[in-house]
């Protein structure tokens, strides 16, 4: 179930068609790790020449809104293809991304978006609304924390899964 903070904004982003919200605790608790299994790991013949003709980050570009602009022209896999496309390429230090993104509900691009991740700003919901583009704010190279228009959620270890400003 989405939370409800969430519900409005996300009938306007566009999931991808699972039910992600009737996956099943069995389904997720296969992972190992808090990963895939690994026969969905291999690597496919046309993954490379996807990676090609996938956008590219902007530069200074945040996750959540490379991640928007990303959803908004392609579909979803059902995995976390764009994310890892933005760490290998803005902030390939972040090893533990994906891991940490899973632990707060995002099993794929668009759940990144629609658990882990919500808008902040008037910009930013009205884009969302809307349906267009949003210009991002700016982030240091390397970071993976959103700019200002988004807000985080912090998981277990990052203080109980509330949704909390980074502090000054």
């Amino acid at each position: 179930m989405l939370p409800p903070v969430l519900a409005g904004t996300l009938s306007t982003l566009r999931l991808c068609g699972r039910e992600h919200s009737r996956q099943t605790v069995e389904d997720r608790s296969n992972r190992v790790g808090g990963q895939a299994p690994a026969e969905t790991e291999e690597p496919r013949n046309d993954e490379e020449s996807t990676m090609e003709t996938m956008l590219q980050p902007a530069d200074h570009e945040c996750l959540p809104c490379y991640l928007y602009r990303c959803t908004k022209t392609e579909e979803c896999d059902g995995s976390l293809r764009l994310l890892a496309f933005y760490r290998d390429h803005n902030a390939p230090r972040a090893t533990a991304l994906e891991r940490k993104v899973r632990l707060l509900g995002g099993y794929c691009d668009c759940e990144v978006l629609a658990n882990a991740i919500r808008p902040i700003t008037r910009e930013a919901n009205q884009a969302l609304e809307d349906d267009v583009d949003l210009v991002c704010k700016g982030v240091r190279r390397g970071a993976t924390q959103p700019c200002e228009h988004w807000l985080m959620r912090r998981g277990v270890q990052w203080g109980g899964g509330q949704f909390r400003r980074r502090s000054a």
